[in-house]
């Protein structure tokens, strides 16, 4: 804390008197009592008419001196750099109160060992010699730059433990999504686990460092790291993604195939058909939860792929067992037809180019169009109208 004052007044006589004195004293918390440290300084300036031949003889001074008000400048020069004094250590002290304060919130090792080295390198300059009264305007001219620089380096150190805070904050949050990720890549994506393992062991030692000799170099490096680990993020959930939506897609040929088998089995089919379907929908819903959520949903692609393929499997099975040969052969070409003409074809058009892509006769074309109509394999409809 700081206190000055500046006392300017006349006695009876007219005579001129005026006192400036300045206290300076140092206070932290316990926590940094190293920090503390007081001096008092005291100047008085006196003018009386009846000391002026003495003061002269004493410090050879012109009587103009004092007519020209240089000690009253010399006065307020005075209380001007005890006011900045006065300010550049409060805020001195409200910036490494800041840093301490930090240390207290974040409570992380390296964090600790970090400021405890930093608060070596703060030590305060020490005060002006109490001795040395008459050139305090020069000395705290002096203490005033350097009391400057000080705080511009506390202020240095407190941005630099607020960066480092918050990269060891967040490196420590993206280490555990990593860690979350693993346990997707070891069963689905072998090379991409070996590199987490490599990434996460690399970041993890950021974490455990000791010896930090150049704190923004370290700040730098928890920085790369956790960029380092997000891109791999990245790239691990567009390939779960791409993957997720591969098997979505044989869901949907399933879920058609499924479509036309339950017009065609009978009763005692009808339930393996649905309790396949049933399975398959669990299976859309994990993955969809999957892609969405990664890596708090975790799913074994492979098997996955495995089931689906089965169930795939079975119904083409029994959808090729409720087809003739020449039906199937029929419903076939049907199918690679429509993926290129949308618009009602005449019916002609239509067994002219399957008779000649499948090698079959008109007549039997249009009997397997006839038995997939009716099974309702397909539809087809006939509008007669005027040429």
């Amino acid at each position: 804390m700081v206190f000055s004052h500046l006392s300017l007044w006349r006695d009876h006589h007219g005579r001129a008197l005026f006192i400036t004195s300045l206290m300076i004293v140092f206070k932290l918390p316990p926590r940094t009592s190293w920090l503390s440290t007081g001096v008092i300084l005291s100047v008085s300036y006196k003018s009386h008419q009846a000391k002026i031949s003495m003061m002269k003889s004493q410090s050879r001074l012109s009587e103009e001196y004092f007519n020209d008000g240089q000690i009253e400048r010399q006065a307020d020069l005075l209380v001007s750099l005890i006011e900045d004094v006065t300010s550049l250590k409060k805020e001195a002290e409200q910036a490494l109160s800041a840093l301490m304060n930090l240390l207290e919130q974040e409570q992380h090792p390296v964090l600790n060992r970090v400021v405890e080295n930093l608060i070596k390198e703060l030590r305060p300059p020490p005060p002006p010699d109490v001795n040395k009264v008459r050139e305090v305007g020069t000395i705290l001219l002096s203490y005033r730059d350097t009391i400057r620089n000080y705080l511009s380096k506390v202020r240095k150190y407190v941005d630099i433990v607020r960066k480092l805070a918050s990269g060891l904050r967040l490196l420590t949050d993206e280490l555990n999504i990593l860690k979350e990720w693993q346990l997707i890549l070891e069963n689905n994506y072998p090379k991409l686990f070996v590199r987490a393992q490599k990434i996460y062991t690399k970041a993890s030692h950021l974490l455990e460092k000791d010896n930090i000799l150049n704190v923004e170099e370290y700040v730098i490096e928890i920085s790369e790291a956790i960029s380092e680990i997000q891109d791999f993020l990245k790239t691990c959930k567009v390939r779960l993604e791409r993957d997720i939506g591969s098997l979505l897609k044989k869901i949907e040929v399933c879920e058609k195939l499924y479509r036309q088998i339950r017009k065609l089995v009978g009763i005692e089919e009808i339930q393996k058909v649905n309790d396949k379907r049933m399975r398959l929908e669990r299976i859309r819903e994990t993955l969809e939860e999957a892609r969405l959520k990664a890596p708090l949903v975790k799913v074994d692609l492979a098997k996955t792929e495995r089931e689906i393929d089965g169930v795939l499997n079975s119904y083409r099975e029994l959808f090729n067992s409720f087809m003739k040969d020449n039906d199937f052969r029929v419903y076939r070409g049907l199918s690679e037809w429509k993926t290129i003409h949308k618009e009602s074809i005449p019916l002609h058009v239509v067994v002219d180019k399957l008779s000649r892509k499948l090698g079959m006769s008109y007549n039997d074309i249009l009997k397997a169009l006839y038995e997939l109509c009716k099974r309702n394999v397909i539809i087809v409809k006939v509008k007669v109208s005027d040429a």
